[in-house]
C-alpha cells in the first residue's frame, strides 16, 4: 500500500457544493458529456471545479468489498477521516499494474476526459482518477498544477439515488469491464441495488446486461455461498480470501441447484467448503471433483457422503454394490464433522480419494445399485406408456430383453423357469 501525501480536509457542505456546481453549470455554455441512461443518454454539462469541491463516493463499486468489511459501505458521513480512507484505497487501485491510471496521469500530467459527478459533487465515475490527480498535485504542485482544478460532467439534480446507481452500473458493470470490477464487488453492488435501493428489475437487467431475472438470483446465490464460506472459515467479510475463487463458487451453485433434497444440498455445501479449504490435499484441481463439476458417476452424490460417514465410523457400512440415499440419520451425524473447519483437510483428502476410487471401480462398488436404478427407470417408463403406445415390434424387443434378463437372474440364483407373469407381461402381451 502506497503512503499518501494528500491529506483530506472536511468537504464543504453538500448544499454549498451543489450551489457552486449549479452556478458553474448555468454558465457552462454548450459543452456536454453523453451519459448512458435507461432510454438513451443524458447530456451532462461539463465544467471545471476546484478539486476541494469533489467528494469520493462511499458506495464506490470497486471498493465495495473492502468497505463492507470495514462497515463503511453504506456510511455517508462524508467527513475527512472517511475521505482519507477512500483516497488511500482508491490510490492503491489506481496504481494497480493491470489498470495503471496513476502512471498515465503522472506521465502526461493532463486530464483527458471529465469525471462524472452528481449535482452535489459526489464522484459517480472517475474516483481513481481523482485520487491520482490529488496525489500527484500534493507531491508536485508545480508540475501538476493543472490538477488543482478538475474537469467534471455534472448530472442533473433531478436524478434519484437509484438513477445514479443505475448509471454507475451501466458504465462500470458492462461485460467488457467485469474484470476491473471483480466478481465479488459486482455481486455486492447487485445485492445493494436489489435489496437496499430496490431498483427496478428491468433497469438492473439492462445495466448488468442480464438476459433474464434468473441471472440476478444466480449471482446473488453465488455471493451468498461465498459469504457463508467466509463465516465457515472464521473470516466473515475477508473477501480477499475468495477473490480468485469465482469459478468454484459459480460452478458449485450451478451443480447444487439441480437437487431439491435439502439434506443432500446442505451436506455438499459443507463438503465443497472443505474441499476449497483443503484443496492442497487433492491430487487434481478442484474442477475435477464434485460439486465443482458434474458427478462422475452420478451416484457419487449419495455414495460419497455415505462412504465418508462410514470411514469416520458415523454410520454402519453398506455392502459393495449398494448405494443407500442420504437420510436424516446420516445428515445429523455427518453435519457436525463437516461444519468444523478444523476437519477440512481430512475431509478434502477423503472425498478426493473416494471420488477417484468410485470413478475407477464403479462396477464393483455400486454396480448393483446402478442396475436397480436403471430397471426402476425402465419400469416407470413402461407404466407411463401403456400397451396402446407400443408397436408390435417394440413389444417383441421388450419381451426379448425381459427373457434375457430373467434367464440371467435365474442363472445367478440357480433357478429354473416357471415364474408367474407380472405387470410387464400384461402391458406387452404374452409371447
Amino acid at each position: 500500500m502506497a503512503s499518501s501525501r494528500y491529506v483530506a480536509q472536511r468537504p464543504p457542505d453538500p448544499n454549498d457544493r451543489a450551489a457552486k456546481l449549479a452556478q458553474l453549470v448555468a454558465g457552462s455554455g454548450s459543452r456536454v458529456h453523453h451519459v448512458p441512461f435507461r432510454d438513451g443518454y443524458i447530456d451532462a454539462a461539463v465544467v471545471t471545479v476546484e478539486q476541494e469541491q469533489l467528494v469520493y463516493r462511499a458506495d464506490n463499486g470497486r471498493l465495495f468489498s473492502e468497505l463492507v468489511a470495514r462497515g463503511e459501505a453504506r456510511e455517508q458521513r462524508g467527513d475527512a477521516a472517511q475521505q482519507q480512507l477512500l483516497h488511500q484505497l482508491l490510490l492503491d487501485k489506481a496504481m494497480d499494474p493491470d489498470g495503471p491510471i496513476y502512471s498515465e496521469l503522472e506521465r502526461h500530467a493532463k486530464q483527458t476526459e471529465p469525471l462524472l459527478v452528481a449535482a452535489d459533487g459526489v464522484v459517480v465515475n472517475g474516483n481513481r482518477r481523482l485520487a491520482s490527480m490529488r496525489e500527484l498535485h500534493a507531491i508536485d504542485p508545480e508540475r501538476f498544477g493543472d490538477f488543482a482544478h478538475i474537469s467534471v460532467a455534472v448530472l442533473p439534480a433531478r436524478l434519484t439515488a437509484g438513477d445514479i446507481e443505475y448509471i454507475e452500473a451501466a458504465l462500470q458493470l458492462a461485460p467488457e469491464l467485469k474484470l476491473d470490477y471483480s466478481w465479488i464487488n459486482r455481486r455486492l453492488k447487485l445485492r445493494d441495488h436489489v435489496e437496499r435501493l430496490g431498483i427496478d428489475e428491468d433497469a438492473i437487467l439492462a445495466a448488468y446486461r442480464f438476459e433474464s431475472a434468473a441471472a440476478i438470483e444466480r449471482e446473488l446465490g453465488e455471493l451468498a455461498l461465498a459469504e457463508r464460506f467466509l463465516r465457515y472459515s472464521g473470516e466473515p467479510g475477508n473477501f480477499d480470501l475468495v477473490g480468485d475463487l469465482e469459478e468454484p463458487f459459480t460452478e458449485m451453485k450451478r451443480q447444487l441447484d439441480t437437487f431439491e433434497n435439502r439434506k443432500v444440498v446442505d451436506l455438499w455445501i459443507l463438503a465443497g467448503f472443505a474441499l476449497i479449504r483443503g484443496r492442497d490435499r487433492l491430487d487434481r484441481p478442484l474442477d475435477h471433483y464434485y460439486p465443482f463439476t458434474k458427478p462422475v458417476p452420478f451416484e457419487f452424490v449419495h455414495w460419497g457422503l455415505r462412504s465418508l460417514a462410514e470411514e469416520k465410523g458415523l454410520v454402519e457400512e453398506q455392502r459393495p454394490g449398494e448405494n443407500r440415499p442420504v437420510d436424516r440419520l446420516l445428515s445429523d451425524r455427518l453435519s457436525p464433522y463437516l461444519e468444523d473447519r478444523a476437519n477440512a483437510d481430512d475431509a478434502a483428502g477423503r472425498l478426493g480419494r473416494l471420488n477417484d476410487r468410485l470413478r475407477a471401480e464403479a462396477d464393483h462398488m455400486i454396480g448393483a445399485a446402478q442396475a436397480i436404478a436403471h430397471l426402476t427407470r425402465a419400469r416407470k417408463s413402461l407404466l407411463r406408456l401403456g400397451a396402446a403406445e407400443l408397436s408390435e415390434t417394440q413389444r417383441k424387443e421388450i419381451r426379448a430383453e425381459l427373457a434375457a434378463f430373467k434367464a440371467h437372474i435365474d442363472e445367478l440364483e440357480g433357478k429354473g423357469e416357471g415364474a408367474q407373469p407380472g405387470v410387464f407381461s400384461r402391458i406387452i402381451g404374452r409371447g
